[in-house]
This record gives structure tokens, C-alpha cells and sequence, in this order.
């Protein structure tokens, strides 16, 4: 269901954005993981990926900021809060469309 702006879509239609609905099954959608080792990126296991991506965020705590979308789903957001929790973020910035700069 499209926002309510009458000058851009007299409620009527939304404007077409990318959503996992459009981008999940892209052909350049990552499907394997990459880890950067000694600069290039290759694959990797997801094991392996998934304990690189805790570490990482495990050691960027208090200096991690999450940015996140008013447009993002409530479980979408929930689950990257949960995430940014675990992983230590003290900031966090949602915004919605059109909100200020």
C-alpha cells in the first residue's frame, strides 16, 4: 500500500522501489559467502563468514551505528536491533522518508 502523497501518487499507485521480494532472487544477488583475505575477496563456508561478521562487530562496539529505514518491515527491524544489541551499538538512526537532512 503506497504512502499517502497525493502530488506523487494520488494514493493510487506506489512508486516501484527494490524490496527482498524484487532483489531476492536477482542473478547478482550474492547467493555464497565472501570473506576479504589478504585484500581479495573469495569464498568462504558460512560458518567461517558468520563467526568474521561477529568478530567484526563484536570489535567495532561502541563505535558501530546502525541505519535503518522507517520503510523496513517491524520484524526487519527488530531482528537489526537485536543484532546491534548483541553485537554492543550504542547508536542507532531510523528515519523515514522525507524526514529532514
Amino acid at each position: 500500500m503506497p504512502r499517502q502523497n497525493e502530488s506523487v501518487n494520488e494514493i493510487g499507485s506506489a512508486t516501484r522501489v527494490d524490496s527482498p521480494i524484487t532483489t531476492g532472487e536477482s542473478a547478482e544477488r550474492l547467493s555464497k559467502p565472501l570473506v576479504r583475505r589478504e585484500g581479495k575477496l573469495g569464498r568462504a563456508s558460512w560458518e567461517t563468514a558468520t563467526r568474521l561478521a561477529g568478530a567484526a562487530l563484536a570489535k567495532a562496539r561502541s563505535n558501530l551505528l546502525v541505519l535503518a529505514s522507517g520503510r523496513l518491515s517491524n520484524e526487519d527491524l527488530f531482528n537489526l536491533k537485536a543484532l546491534a544489541d548483541q553485537a554492543g551499538a550504542k547508536r542507532y538512526c531510523i528515519r523515514a522518508w522525507g524526514e529532514g537532512t
